[in-house]
């Protein structure tokens, strides 16, 4: 796995610094809106706030969240254009490989069932795969990290009680992901068997 992430951030370096600076941008972004939130309810809850203010926070409120909803998109645009732009590439490379073995009767060639297993499924979930492969990580963690710094300056036992559920769960889901691949090996080769043999069977 570590030999994939490091031909994938060699491959598209430039892309992920940009997808890695919008999903920490959106990060950041994830605390203001609770910000917003705390002062306005704490203002019209003790008092000492204006409607003029009300509504100056209400703006401020509105146009953070409408940042950070146009940065996912754009993230998530630029994330897909990744994926897809994998996605013909590894195509392309299986195929001109596949043919160029099969012209020159190579026996160390895949079989046709396996290469269409190939270019199908897992060239897609490969591409996929790729353009979420960093930026999900960082934004998750990040938005994680983003609330509950905010969350730990204003209620420090609250910010405890949530690092005391999340860590737990956090080593589960890194225990789990050894057996989880292993489960996704089996599809793959599962996948390749049923087709090659349904290449066999088609073949007059």
């Amino acid at each position: 796995m570590s030999e994939f992430y490091r031909l994938l951030w060699h491959k598209t370096k430039r892309t992920q610094l940009l997808l890695i600076g919008l999903s920490l941008s959106i990060a950041v972004l994830a605390a203001v809106p609770l910000y917003f939130q705390q002062t306005l309810i704490n203002g019209l809850a003790y008092g000492g706030t204006s409607l003029h203010q009300v509504l100056v926070l209400g703006t401020q409120y509105a146009a953070a969240a409408l940042l950070a909803i146009t940065l996912k998109l754009y993230l998530q645009y630029r994330s897909a254009m990744l994926g897809e732009t994998i996605v013909r590439h590894i195509r392309g490379r299986i195929l001109a490989n596949h043919s160029h073995k099969r012209r020159a009767d190579d026996p160390s060639r895949a079989a046709d069932g396996t290469v269409v297993s190939m270019l199908t499924a897992e060239a897609e979930s490969v591409g996929l795969f790729v353009g979420e492969a960093v930026t999900t990580p960082v934004l998750e963690l990040g938005t994680f990290l983003s609330i509950l710094v905010f969350i730990t300056a204003s209620e420090p036992l609250l910010g405890l009680f949530i690092v005391a559920v999340a860590v737990p769960q956090a080593m589960i889901v890194v225990a789990a992901q050894r057996p989880v691949n292993a489960l996704v090996k089996q599809r793959l080769e599962f996948l390749r068997t049923a087709a090659d043999r349904t290449v066999d069977a088609a073949s007059p």
